[in-house]
């Protein structure tokens, strides 16, 4: 079972440098296995790893765009996460859901939050 959860997490990414980390390992084990001189999942692989270093070139290139988005979008969810909280406060006085307000407004971890 554990090794189907490591295969299924192999296959899986978020994104797309993730995807090519995991391609990367994905394409060697499989040039191992079939170790039939054929070079197209190494120059796979090869490629995979080009593309990575690139990315992180492009990426450095783009980093005051990148932080100037994700200031932005940290603000839009922080006012998603009061609107939320203001509409709980409105719909019910109860201690649950009042916490839940205060939680959604103060908390700046969900994972704390959740852990207890």
């Amino acid at each position: 079972m554990n090794m189907e959860l490591d295969e299924e997490r192999l296959r899986s990414a978020s994104n797309w440098y993730e995807a090519l980390q995991r391609q990367v390992f994905l394409m060697r084990r499989q040039a191992r296995m079939l170790d039939d001189g054929d070079t197209w999942f190494d120059d796979g692989a090869n490629a995979c790893q080009r593309a990575m270093r690139l990315w992180r070139e492009e990426k450095e290139l783009r980093e005051d765009d990148i932080a100037e988005l994700q200031s932005r979008i940290a603000a839009i969810e922080e006012d998603i996460r009061d609107r939320v909280a203001w509409q709980l406060e409105q719909e019910s006085a109860a201690d649950g859901w009042q916490e839940v307000a205060r939680a959604l407004r103060e908390e700046k971890d969900p994972e704390q939050w959740l852990d207890w």
